[in-house]
Order: structure tokens, then sequence, then C-alpha cells
């Protein structure tokens, strides 16, 4: 490893040949190719300084356009220091906000609605939307967000309801080619009607979402733009007095413009066309929120004759780390397509200023080579991260503030984090969400119990704070003596009976009384709960909570309609449903290491960056392909073609990877696990092209880990170091709990094992999703109607289909859209499977609903076989009913349920079975499967490796994908964020 030193601070700035070309650029358009760390809003805020300083405008006739409100008020105060004078009238603003305020001036103002609240509103008026083909029973709100994103992708590029309805129309006409509108596998499944009856209940939608938000007088940031561009198109007057004042217009960080927003520079630009444009298409990151990766064609395309100016003297980093970014950013396509491209410009590596100036003044270069670190696991990557910043920190002699880790996805830091505790590193998180930190898990948890007392979860975490003193194994052994009927409100019930429980329910009926008795809204009710459970409203978690739910209360009027408690906890339901976060408070402590992802870093740098898990599918990501394309043939003629959305995503992943390279001064170490290829062990991904290019050979080296070290006599935790909800969650569990086991419950172990304790350990019940309710109702209708065929008194169809009815209804489905929805399916399912079962001969139905129990080893296994038909020769069919996702061959093939009830037959009744059935209830199918003697035996040793495994008391939790639906998610450890202080 090069040994580092520390580097001179950079130089005042002074303007070099091209900069000095830029700055005293005056008329006609202008694109500044300014690549990273070359001075690009240095030289922006320059040029607007001479614009006023040299008399070529007054300072109300410029408009200075950029992408973020830090940025704008960064240029206003760099421009205020330059000038010097009054720049009260200078217009320096957001894109948006520029748009939102020529609305306001001209009375054409609305309540904005940010994504997760267009979200919600939607969500609560989804029956209003008329969805069929695009509408889920189980996830009824599953499609907004893919709604919302192709409706996003409209306004970015212009297109409107009416015009979409006229593109559905030709395509009714067959004078267009149909798109796609379901994920790409799916779609040679679709026939060409449904296509278009897919196409038409996006237009409805599309048309009565744009209507519900004029009726309300809302809309969102994207309606800023459009809505703006439709007020200078229609209203030449308004356009006339906006060009006075945009008689000089500048653009930041242009690779970010979206085609609706160079339509509106091309309208403010009249004939004199003085658009100075400056960014760097390879820092073109933000493509998910509309941001086009063709922003300079347009450039070009809607400005003819501009000037092309290139900035390429880097001011930032080192050779080394300029050479291998260039390498790695090569690899995507030329900036401008080649295809009638006016103006010249081909990529090249950015120089170092910094190490052409100790070229000249005779030093000796202090250029580090980018380091490589592989791992062969990546439980080593945090413990030599950690030890190699500690090193560096205490060679250079610097604050923990010059560095700075990067990571694709917020989850890559979780071990990182727990590593710099450990080793007392101070660092800090950006972006980091609180409402999974144990502060604002206990906070919420206080609020739905006192809000509801059969939240069983949240009773449990309450009950947990350490105020009280209840004793878990007391509290435990009570919920496992309720009858299971009895569980939803029994958490409270046994709360009432054990050693400090009063205290619990009485704290939680005087927060109610209190609330109830001021008649006050969710955020007073937050107040009188932090208070009443001494949470610290000083933790940065809980003022991040008190500051979102203190905007909550400002919404409009129809995100939030009585403001009580109840809609408050709704609104956090919806808010996480529809992706929302509530970030932690940003840090200003410089001496604490930088935990960000390159979002977060674009625009900063630092002195030491490292780069983790860059390996694919973490860093590059993995393509997530929308439900519905837009169509081709809707862009504007003057928009730019561009790729398909997976070309598209893999190069801007490319350009992230770019960015997060460049905001590294003097060092750049990069983290990998090993590929697994025997022939090339390089890491997949962008490491991999690196790796391999001989001409990085002085620029790079590689280095493998240090072997990770664990502390013999390290120090267990403190007690503070974990929340009591985690400790009481470690204790042993109950004798015997893994002698009687099912099937479902030796899977749930397996996805798992903390979530089967907390159901069959503990017995903490939780919310009952809709579709198993929806799956339970299907169950008892098809007992109903097989016991019928079995007694030889079939039910008509009328009568099976009432037997639903009746029983949905009594199944607690709380929603009454989702409740009509289940119906309709339910009632679809059961007519086609009916019909299909009248086509052939009635089975010989022998059992319906039959519970068994049989010994594997030492454990009793029990389940309940939905039916058994006995065939002609005397062997048994076993039909299991599934009511949500298809069963696919492999998963009866793999289905250790099926092999149960296998050995079930045949160890309760004697039978032997001659085909294992998943009946697909949704799609009106039958999966059919076998099993052998070794299968049979195969199911044996995985319940009692399953039922060892719990007689050992192995329950650590299993992260994944399940998590997002875990009743228990509150209480897990292994989902809980902590937010950690220098004195952790």
């Amino acid at each position: 490893m090069a040994v580092l030193k520390p580097i001179p601070a950079p130089r005042p700035f002074e303007a070099d040949e091209r900069q000095r070309e830029a700055i005293e650029h005056v008329h006609g358009p202008m694109l500044v190719v300014a690549g990273a760390g070359t001075g690009k809003t240095t030289v922006l805020t320059r040029r607007i300084a001479r614009l006023v300083q040299q008399g070529h405008a007054r300072s109300d006739e410029v408009l200075a356009l950029t992408y973020t409100e830090n940025a704008a008020r960064e240029m206003q105060e760099r421009v205020q220091a330059e000038i010097g004078g009054d720049v009260s009238l200078l217009q320096v603003a957001t894109f948006h906000a520029y748009c939102n305020n020529l609305l306001i001036r001209n009375g054409r103002q609305f309540g904005v609605l940010d994504d997760a609240d267009l979200w919600i509103y939607l969500r609560r008026r989804i029956r209003d939307l008329h969805l069929n083909y695009f509408v889920r029973a189980a996830n009824v709100g599953k499609f907004l967000q893919d709604l919302l994103d192709f409706m996003r992708r409209c306004q970015d590029e212009l297109v409107g309801p009416e015009r979409y309805a006229e593109y559905v129309r030709q395509l009714e006409r067959g004078e267009l080619p149909v798109p796609r509108v379901c994920k790409s596998k799916h779609a040679g499944e679709l026939s060409a009607e449904e296509v278009l009856e897919r196409c038409r209940e996006i237009s409805g939608a599309f048309t009565a979402v744009e209507g519900m938000l004029k009726e309300d007088n809302l809309g969102t940031f994207g309606h800023m733009i459009t809505r703006a561009y439709d007020l200078l198109r229609q209203d030449p007057a308004l356009l006339a007095r906006e060009r006075e004042h945009a008689r000089h217009i500048l653009v930041d960080e242009f690779q970010d413009a979206n085609f609706a927003q160079v339509k509106i520079l091309q309208y403010l630009a009249g004939e004199e066309c003085n658009v100075f444009a400056v960014g760097d298409p390879d820092q073109a990151i933000y493509r998910f929120r509309g941001a086009s990766s063709g922003a300079f064609d347009l450039f070009q395309h809607n400005f003819p004759g501009a000037k092309l100016v290139v900035l390429e003297k880097n001011q930032r980093s080192t050779t080394a780390i300029l050479k291998c970014a260039h390498v790695h950013i090569a690899k995507n396509p030329d900036v401008f397509s080649k295809q009638n491209s006016i103006l010249r410009y081909r990529r090249s590596p950015l120089l170092s200023a910094r190490d052409e100036a100790a070229v000249r003044e005779g030093r000796e270069s202090n250029s580090a080579s980018v380091e490589v670190v592989l791992l062969n696991a990546k439980e080593a990557e945090s413990f030599d991260l950690v030890t190699t910043i500690r090193q560096r920190q205490k060679q250079l002699r610097c604050k923990w503030g010059k560095f700075a880790v990067l990571y694709r996805q917020h989850l890559h830091r979780n071990e990182l984090a727990v590593e710099l505790a450990e080793q007392g590193v101070p660092f800090s998180i950006e972006n980091m969400d609180v409402m999974d930190t144990p502060q604002a898990r206990d906070l919420v948890a206080c609020l739905r119990a006192v809000a509801s007392g059969n939240d069983s979860a949240s009773l449990f975490r309450v009950a947990a704070l350490p105020q009280f003193t209840i004793d878990p194994e007391e509290l435990r052994n009570g919920m496992k003596a309720l009858p299971r009927e009895g569980q939803n409100a029994g958490m409270a019930a046994v709360l009432g009976k054990i050693q400090g429980g009063a205290a619990v329910l009485e704290a939680l009926q005087q927060a109610r009384d209190e609330v109830a008795r001021k008649k006050i809204g969710g955020g007073a009710a937050l107040e009188i709960v932090m208070r009443r459970f001494a949470l610290d409203r000083t933790s940065p978690p809980n003022v991040a909570i008190l500051d979102f739910v203190r905007r909550w209360e400002e919404k409009p009027k129809p995100i939030i309609k009585t403001g009580e408690l109840a809609e408050l906890i709704e609104y956090l339901d919806y808010f996480r449903e529809a992706g929302g976060v509530i970030s932690l408070p940003p840090s200003r402590d410089d001496n604490a290491v930088r935990l960000m992802t390159p979002h977060a870093a674009k625009g900063l740098e630092f002195d030491q960056v490292f780069i983790i898990r860059a390996i694919s599918p973490s860093f590059p990501a993995s393509f997530k392909e929308s439900l519905v394309e837009f169509p081709r043939e809707l862009r504007d003629p003057d928009s730019v073609a561009t790729q398909e959305d997976k070309v598209l995503h893999e190069q801007e992943e490319r350009r992230l990877f770019y960015v997060a390279m460049t905001r590294a001064r003097d060092a750049l170490t990069i983290y990998a696990r090993r590929g697994k290829g025997q022939k090339d062990p390089t890491p997949p991904g962008f490491l991999r092209d690196l790796l391999k290019d001989a001409s990085l050979g002085r620029w790079m080296e590689q280095r493998a880990a240090r072997a990770f070290q664990v502390e013999i006599f390290g120090q267990e935790p403190t007690a503070g170091a974990v929340s009591r909800t985690t400790q009481w969650l470690s204790i042993p569990p109950s004798p015997g709990l893994g002698t009687r086991l099912s099937a479902s419950a030796v899977q749930r172990y397996e996805i798992c094992p903390l979530q089967f304790k907390l159901e069959r350990d503990w017995r903490i019940p939780g919310d009952v999703p809709a579709a198993m309710q929806f799956g339970a109702s299907m169950h008892r209708v098809l007992r109903a109607y097989f016991d019928s065929i079995r007694f030889e008194r079939p039910m008509p169809d009328e009568e099976v289909v009432e037997l639903l009815r009746t029983d949905l209804a009594q199944a607690g489905i709380q929603e009454r859209y989702q409740h009509d929805l289940y119906m309709e399916q339910g009632t679809q399912q059961l007519k086609e499977f009916l019909s299909a079962c009248r086509r052939g001969p009635l089975p010989e139905v022998l059992h319906t609903e039959e519970f068994f129990e049989i010994k594997i080893g030492q454990t009793t296994v029990v389940g309940r076989i939905d039916r058994i038909d006995r065939q002609p020769d005397g062997q048994v069919v076993i039909t299991d009913y599934k009511t949500g996702r298809p069963q696919v061959q492999e998963d009866a093939d793999e289905s250790l349920q099926l092999t149960i009830y296998a050995l079930a037959a045949r160890e309760k009744w004697d039978y032997r079975s001659e085909r294992l059935v998943f009946q697909n209830l949704q799609e009106n199918t039958s999966v059919v499967t076998l099993r052998t003697v070794s299968q049979l035996e195969e199911a044996k040793l995985k319940v009692q490796d399953v039922a060892q495994k719990v007689a050992e008391g192995r329950f650590e939790p299993k992260p994944g994908f399940h998590c997002v639906f875990c009743a228990y998610r509150s209480l897990c450890p292994a989902t809980e964020n902590r937010v950690y202080s220098k004195t952790t």
C-alpha cells in the first residue's frame, strides 16, 4: 500500500484559458461541458458577476437556475460575494421554484403533493380509478407506483392524458404497434385485445388522476413544470414579460435537465438565445427523477449555433484517480449522438491541475495509486476498511471528516456502522431512515398502543420500556396460557394480571384520556405520548419525527382531514407503504467519517474515499423493469431518441460509479468480493474491466483484505447498546417448543427463525393479512361444497357463491374496496373451478379439511389436508388449494407441505397417494407431482433438523424481502438501524 502524505491545500481560483472563454462569453447560446472538479459552478457565478459588472445585463435581467435548494442558495451567496452590491433583483432558483413562482404570480398556484403524498391521495381514492387489470386484491396499492412512474415520464415528455388517449385511439385503429403493458416475460401471454384493454385502463386512470387533482387544486413537482410550460405557451404577453427578466439564462447541473425543462428554456430564450448551460454528462445520475441522459443532445437540437467549451482541468483529484475514472466512464457511449451532431466533443481524461502544479514547481507528486481490496468473504470488508481508516488518520493526523465511505444501497452500510462503533471511530450517516431506529420504534409503538389496545406488537414494545418493571418470562407464560381464539386482545389482558403490567395499562389510559379531554391533533398527541412515556425528544430520530409530524399538519386538506391521532397513524402506515422515508437530520460534525450513497455525495469531495460492495448486483445495482413502457411514438419530434431502459440503466449505474470515484481528492480505495468463476476470479461488474485494463498498471494496485480478527477477550455489548425489546427476544425459549410442528411451521423457521419464535414461543398475534382471510374463506367454502359431493347432495353454484359472500363478510377484511375485490375474485374463481369439476366425473371424496397427527422422531407433526379423493385403482389423490400466487411445477416438486401430506396419508390411513396436487384457484390450473421413498425420508430429516435447532435455541433473524410483510418488523433487531454517537 502506498504511503500517503499530506497534500498542500488548493490555491485561490485562477481561471485557465477555457474557463476564461466561458466566463467572458456574452451573447448567444453556449454549452459548457465541465468534467468533475473543473470549477463549473465557479465559472457560472463569475460569469453572472461579469455580466452585471460590465453592464451587459442588469441584475433583474439574469435568471440562474439549478436543481437543488442548497445549490441555489450557495450560488446566490457566491454571486453576492463576487459583486459586493445589491443582488436582490437577481433571480437564482431551482427550476421547480422558478416555475412555481411563475404560477403563483399569475394566480395559478396549487397545493403541492410530493411523491408519497400523491400515492396516499390516490390510495384513499383508488376505487375511483376503476382498475381491473392493474389491481390486486392482495396488495391494492401495488400498481400505484407503476402508474405514477408512467405519469411522471409523461410529464417529462409533455404528454398529457388527452394526448395519451389519442395514442390509444391510434392503437385501436391499428396504426401503431402495441406497447408493453406488463413485464417482458409475460408479454407473449397477452392477446392484442387485452393489451388494448390495458392501454384503455391506463388512459382512464391517467385522466381520472388529473381530474381529481384539478378538482382539488393540487399538483406535483412535475406539474410545476408542465403547467408553467402551458402558461408560457398560451400567453404571449406573459412570455414577453418573463423574457425581459431572463435576457441572460444560466443553468447549472444541466445534465439533470429533461425535455420539458429544455422546452421552457427555449421559450424564455426567445430570439436572443442567451442560454448558458453548464454540466457534466458523465454525472447524469437522476434519471429516476426524470433527468434526461440526452440533455446535451437536446441543447444542440434546440439551440443551433451554440458554442461549445470543454473544461478539462480537474482541480480536485490526483492523476491516478482521474485515469482510472476515465477508463471506467469511457465504456459509456459518446456524449453527443453521432447522427446530426453539430458540436464536436470527444471524451478524454481530465488533467490533474494539482499534479501539473507539482511538476512545474519541481515538487514530487504525492499521488497514490487507486487501491482495490479483494475479499474472499464480504464479512472481511468492514474490519479491513475501518482498520485502514484508523491507520491513515493516525498517519496523516487529520480530522475524521476527511474520510467518506460510499455505497449503492443503505443496507450495505449496516455491518460497517457496527465495526466503526466497535473500533471507536466517530461517524455520521447521511439520509438514514429513522423509522427503524429503536427510538422511533418506541415512539410509534406508544402512539399505536394509545390509539388501540389490540396492537399486541406495540404493547409488547411499550411494556419493554425501561421505566416499567415487567418480567418478560412471566409475560410470555401469560401469552402462552391464552386460548388461541383469545390472543388478539390477549396482550392487554395478560398485562393486567402480571406484576408491573398495571402500570403499563394505566400510563396508556392516562395518555388516551388526556388526548380525548383536550381534543387535540396528532402533533400535540405525540408530545403527550413522549412526555408520559419519558421518551427522549432530543434524540435525532425523535427530532426528525417531530419535524415530520409538524410538516404533516401543514399539508393540504385532502391529505389531512381531521388531523387526529388515528389519522396520523394511518398516514404513517401509508407513507411507509408508498416508500416514504423520514431522514435523520444532516450531521454538522466535521470530525466524523461520512457514510452516504453516491447520490448524496454528488457535489461533495473528500480527501479519502472508500467505495464498498463494488460487485454486481450490489454496485452496479440490478435493473428493475417498469411495468408499463413509455411508447416511443409519444416522444416529441424535437426529443432525442433513447435506447432501451435496461441499456440506459447500465449507463446510469456506470455514471454513478464515476461520481463515486471522482469524489476523492487524495486517495480512492475500492472494496469488492472476488468472483466465483474459476477461470476469472475478478469481481463481476465495473471492477472487472478496470482490473483487466493494461493501461492502468501504474495507476492501480490491488491487495487482499486483512484477515478478520476476533478479539478473544472482547467485551460483551453493554445493556444500553441494544434495546430492552431485543434483550427480551433473546431469552431462551420455553422447553419443548420443537416437539410439535407442522409443515408450515418448519417452512416458517427456515424463512426466519426469529419470526417462528415470536409466533410460537411468545404467541404475539399479528394482523392477519386480507389474503389469508380470503384464503381461509375459500377453503371453508370448498370444504362445504365437497362435503355436499361426499354426501351426494351437490350444492348449486349460486349457493356456493352465496356461502362465500356470507363467510367473507365475517372474515374481518377492514377495507371495503379490498373486500369487494376479493368477493369479485373469489366468485370468478369458484365458478371457473366448479365448471371444470363438472366437465368430468365427480370425485369420490374421502376427506375434507382432515386433521392429522404423526410422529417423526421425537417430534409430533400436525396438519390439515384440504381434500383426499379415492381413485378407481384404490390409490388416493391429495389436493391442496392455493388462493394466492399460482404454484408452478418446481414449487410442487419441492413442497415440504405435500411431502408431509403424503407421509400422513400413509401413516394415519394407510393410503398410497398416486398424485399430489396443487390446485391454483387464481388460474384454475392443477400442478401434479409425486413422491419417492427417498423424498419422504428427506422430509423426515428436515423436520428433525429444524426440531433440533429449535431445541438448541437457535433463533437468529434472517433479513430478506419477506421483512417487508412481517408483522413483527417493529420488534426485529435485524432490521433495526442504530444511531451512533461519539460516546457509543
